[in-house]
């Protein structure tokens, strides 16, 4: 069955190269696929990630600041265009190897371009259901997420992707009409 639409509750975790834990964050993920998503990060580093189609907003509530700028040019071949796309990513991506760690199935993915995106991507599944996403960043830090209380094909719609920043924030770039 395809997943067309997804909502989960997520935690995310940044290492530096050696391991050492940088910042850790949690929230609530919506994704419409294509192209539509959501990423709420909640608590002292809250922030805003959306796609309403056309472009890529990303809005910081401590510093009242939004940028945003075409989603193309934001996503290019990265692991968050694989998810919001689910289709095509063979063309993108190649699949290295995979194994089993515990009730984890782990797949790691090799991109076929690199235009100064991360390495490789591992997505990591606990019955058939995507559970873990990791991957480095151009600073060579290590991307961590796991999803809970995922739900697939909940009912959606593209109005509900809609975004706009708070009244008085500072708007940096420009939207695609």
């Amino acid at each position: 069955m395809q997943t067309d639409s997804v909502k989960a509750d997520f935690t995310q975790q940044v290492v530096d190269p050696g391991g050492e834990k940088i910042t850790s964050g949690h929230g609530v993920m919506r994704l419409l696929r294509p192209n539509l998503f959501r990423w709420d990060y909640q608590g002292e580093e809250a922030l805003t990630l959306a796609s309403d189609g056309r472009n890529f907003w990303t809005y910081d509530p401590l510093l009242r600041q939004a940028t945003v700028i075409p989603l193309e040019e934001a996503l290019g071949h990265s692991p968050l265009a694989m998810l919001i796309r689910g289709q095509g990513w063979e063309e993108v991506f190649a699949v290295e190897r995979n194994w089993q760690e515990g009730v984890i199935d782990w797949v790691e993915l090799r991109p076929r371009f690199q235009e100064g995106q991360s390495g490789k991507i591992m997505l990591g599944f606990e019955n058939r259901q995507l559970a873990r996403l990791e991957f480095s960043d151009v600073l060579g830090q290590r991307v961590r997420v796991k999803f809970a209380q995922m739900e697939a094909n909940v009912p959606m719609l593209p109005t509900d992707f809609r975004y706009a920043p708070p009244e008085g924030t500072d708007i940096l770039g420009h939207d695609v009409p």
